[in-house]
């Protein structure tokens, strides 16, 4: 578990508003009409919470307790737990939502087991929905000092950030890190995040693995046709039985 600083939580809402891929999810969860949601990796609740509706259970599940300790303030609705798909245990859902590219933020070996917990935790026929960054767009190349340097006036002073990555090791990996100094005391706060890239041949394969089959990727949050150049690839699964 972890806990982010309490003054880079507060302004993750600033820096990541609702926006088309939010509406994207709440449009699937009308389609669907599940009577239970679970969102893993849900951080401070911002979706989760535009997905309480009457009749249905909507839980959020993040292992930060400085971004739920946000969430729990937004929602009382939505039942917020700390931790990770562990903790689905077989919870019968009916939609599993992976939003803000979480999918990239859980490493190999806990990807697959990730997957088998969703997969253990659905209804049958219930519906896995993700998102992550297309790796043949190489997005890792933008993400420089040089590109991302500003300061800003925050609630909680002057605040310098910037961003640097290295190119992917042999899984895909690149790492990602985030500098923040606030200008008034000059302390430094620097957040070191792995961030996977897997190519929809790879997903495709982890999924079908966990007993899943695609039934849609798209290359954008209005549903546009999945392409070789589509920044994101956002997968609809399904639940199927387990071949032996």
């Amino acid at each position: 578990m972890q806990s982010t600083d309490p003054r880079l939580a507060a302004l993750y809402d600033l820096d990541n508003p609702s926006g088309a891929d939010h509406e994207f999810f709440c449009q699937l969860a009308r389609e669907l009409n599940p009577r239970l949601i679970l969102d893993l990796g849900c951080g401070t609740g911002l979706l989760t919470a535009q997905l309480v509706a009457p009749g249905r259970l909507v839980i959020g599940i993040d292992p930060d307790s400085g971004m739920l300790d946000i969430a729990k303030q937004r929602q009382e609705k939505v039942e917020w737990v700390l931790g990770d798909s562990q903790l689905i245990g077989s919870s019968e859902a009916d939609l599993v939502l992976m939003t803000g590219n979480v999918a990239q933020h859980i490493g190999q070996g806990d990807w697959e087991r990730t997957l088998q917990d969703i997969h253990s935790g659905l209804a049958p026929g219930g519906i896995l929905s993700f998102e992550s960054r297309n790796p043949d767009v190489q997005a890792w190349r933008n993400w420089t000092k040089e590109n991302s340097l500003s300061t800003r006036n925050t609630p909680f002073g002057e605040l310098t950030e910037w961003i640097e990555c290295t190119e992917p090791d042999e899984t895909g990996t690149v790492m990602l890190t985030a500098y923040n100094r606030w200008e008034e005391t000059g302390e430094e706060l620097i957040v070191k995040q792995p961030l996977t890239f897997r190519s929809y041949e790879k997903i495709t394969q982890d999924l079908a693995d966990a007993g899943f089959e695609v039934e849609e990727c798209f290359g954008g949050w209005h549903r546009e046709k999945f392409t070789p150049e589509s920044p994101i690839m956002v997968f609809v699964a399904k639940k199927v039985p387990r071949t032996q």
